[in-house]
Order: C-alpha cells, then sequence, then structure tokens
C-alpha cells in the first residue's frame, strides 16, 4: 500500500504541467502513487503518457469528463492510505507530503493542512497564508469560523478510509466553486483536524485560464446549495452552525464584490436572495460578521443591491482601511483621500 495516494484533474494546463508532476515525482516522500486524470487537450494527454512511461508509480485515468469525475474515479483505484489532490498548473515543496504524512500518522488526523504561498511570475508579488488564527489541531466545536478558511484541498492530506466511510466524493457536474462543498463536509465530519504552520504549497495565479477568472453570475452558488443542503441532510453539531452560516455568507459576498456589471449584480441578487431565504438564522449571534458582511446580509433579506451598492461606496469613501492584493500595504481612505500604509508581511 502505497503511503499517499495523489490525483491531479489536468485539463487545459501543458504550460505548467510538467512543473507540476515533476515536483511530485521529486518528492522526499517516494512511496506515493500518483493518478492523472487528463481531460486533454492532447498536448497533456501527452505529457501524462510521458511520465507514465519513466515512473511506474503513475496511472492515467484518460478523459473522465470533468475536475468532480477525475477526482472520484481517481479515489476508486486510489490504493494509499491517505490521498492528496494537487491543481495541475500549482507545485509544491519538495518535503510537503513527508510533512503531512508524518503529522498524520502522529496525530491520527482524519486530514492534515499545511500553509501555502500565492505564487506568481513576479516572485517579489509572493506571500503566504498560514492558517496562524488557528490552533495546531483544530476543535470544530470551538473553531467553527475553520469553515470560512480557504478550501484549499490541495494542501492537504485525507484519510482513505476517512473519506470512503463518510462518502465524502467532490460534486460531478460541471460548476465552479466545487471544492466548497468537500471543504464544508470535511470539516463537518471529520474527528481530528491537524494543521502545519509552514507554507508548503505554490498557489500559481497567473494562469489565465483558471476557473474562477470566468464565472458566470448564474452559477456560482450552486456549489453552495448542495453543501448546505447535504450538511443539513447530514445533521451536524448545532455547534458549527455559527461557522457554516458565516462561511456561506461570507462566500456568497466575496462573490458579490467579484461582479463588475449591474446585470450580473441583478441575477446574482435574485438567485442569493431566494437561497437565504431557505435558511433558519434563528439564534445566530452572527459574532463573526464583519459590518460589511452584516450590512450585505440585512440587504439580501430586504433590500435591493443597488441601495446596498450606494451604501457601501459612501461607507467606503468616508472611512475605510483595506488590504492590498499582495498584503504588502493597508490602504486608509478618510473622505475619499487614500494613504497607502506599509505592514510587515505574514
Amino acid at each position: 500500500m502505497p503511503k499517499i495516494s495523489v490525483i491531479l484533474p489536468v485539463y487545459n494546463v501543458e504550460k505548467y504541467l510538467e512543473r507540476c508532476i515533476k515536483s511530485i515525482t521529486e518528492q522526499s516522500l517516494q512511496d506515493i502513487e500518483i493518478i492523472l486524470a487528463t481531460d486533454g487537450p492532447d498536448e497533456c494527454d501527452k505529457i501524462c503518457e510521458k511520465y507514465a512511461q519513466k515512473d511506474e508509480r503513475i496511472k492515467i485515468i484518460f478523459h473522465p469528463k470533468g475536475y468532480g469525475k477525475g477526482f472520484n474515479e481517481g479515489l476508486k483505484i486510489a490504493r494509499g492510505k491517505y490521498i492528496a489532490i494537487v491543481e495541475t498548473d500549482d507545485w509544491i515543496d519538495k518535503t510537503m507530503f513527508e510533512k503531512l504524512f508524518d503529522e498524520a500518522e502522529k496525530t491520527g488526523a482524519d486530514f492534515v493542512k499545511c500553509g501555502f504561498y500565492k505564487a506568481f511570475d513576479d516572485e517579489t508579488k509572493n506571500f503566504c497564508e498560514l492558517f496562524d488564527e488557528y490552533p495546531n489541531k483544530v476543535e470544530m466545536k470551538e473553531n467553527s469560523k475553520f469553515f470560512a478558511s480557504q478550501p484549499s484541498l490541495w494542501c492537504g492530506i485525507y484519510k482513505t478510509k476517512f473519506l470512503i466511510d463518510n462518502n465524502i466524493k467532490m460534486i460531478e457536474e460541471r460548476m465552479p466553486f466545487i471544492d466548497v462543498h468537500f471543504h464544508y463536509l470535511t470539516c463537518a465530519l471529520a474527528k481530528n483536524i491537524q494543521l502545519i504552520h509552514k507554507p508548503l504549497y505554490f498557489y500559481y495565479q497567473d494562469n489565465p485560464n483558471q476557473s474562477v477568472k470566468s464565472v458566470s453570475a448564474k452559477n456560482m452558488i450552486k456549489a453552495d446549495k448542495i453543501a448546505y443542503e447535504e450538511l443539513s441532510k447530514r445533521k451536524i453539531p448545532e455547534e458549527y452552525k455559527e461557522g457554516v452560516l458565516y462561511a456561506l455568507l461570507g462566500h456568497l459576498y466575496w462573490c458579490y464584490k467579484t461582479l463588475k456589471h449591474n446585470d450580473d449584480k441583478k441575477a446574482f441578487w435574485i438567485d442569493a436572495k431566494e437561497f437565504i431565504e431557505t435558511i433558519d438564522f434563528q439564534d445566530v449571534k452572527f459574532k463573526y460578521f464583519t459590518h460589511q458582511m452584516f450590512d450585505f446580509y440585512k440587504a439580501l433579506k430586504k433590500g435591493s443591491y443597488l441601495a446596498f451598492d450606494i451604501k457601501k461606496a459612501l461607507k467606503t469613501n468616508i472611512f475605510s482601511l483595506k488590504n492590498t492584493f499582495d498584503k504588502k500595504y493597508k490602504v486608509l481612505t478618510i473622505l475619499g483621500i487614500k494613504i497607502k500604509l506599509k505592514r510587515k508581511n505574514k
């Protein structure tokens, strides 16, 4: 039995695929199985075949027809004690799997995650995310806010038995943010979650074909709806409710902020409003919510997106303090005047 089965859904990443595969075949932990689930195009298929001929640890699943299907088909044939998933335009530190495996074995974790770099072609823009507001062992009843952490399925390993026993799979229908569904289920059902507060994964940001960069407003929250319905069916502990709803509303708010055109905003607003009307917010204390998120929630319940945008614009231009994208600076806005404040990098 290999220690880890690594599943790589492949699609339209011919420029980056070899970098990714090399970072896995050259791991310090060599007792691994590598499953390439390739949906093409031909150049990607050829790269997969080339590496499979050189390395007997590599298996290929040809044209599973989707990211979720690729993962699920890989899980069916995986022989490893743990499962990992790596995005094929990314790459990983040479010691990542060794460190994750050692931590999982030492602690008996259902899953272990490490920190990651947001990586750019211009390396001076790189910065890391460490989950450092959480302890090494995450007790979800005390830290239900962890539901709202970056899903980042790719910077962890999951015990295969845990996934199979709990029937945790990827959504197979093509839609954005299927990682949200997987993240919520694993967090809700795991009894032992461990974190390594070191960045060992490189999450590449400069691929123009990333699916998150071309998401339709109509499809933005399909995965959230499926995830919430699934959690409701599985009757997760009441103590998780605050964190789950914070995560759901936070993701809706993030999605809304990415929209530029009024038609998209209107379509999204109608969909999001209908969704939250199906959710029971009774007894929710909103203890994790920022002012902006709470304003967004109240507006969805009874207001229009135009009223929300106007109110937000007024607040932002009177006084606000925001991170820049690279998190090297904070931008303070007072009465429309912007002041850039340098901050220490993580």
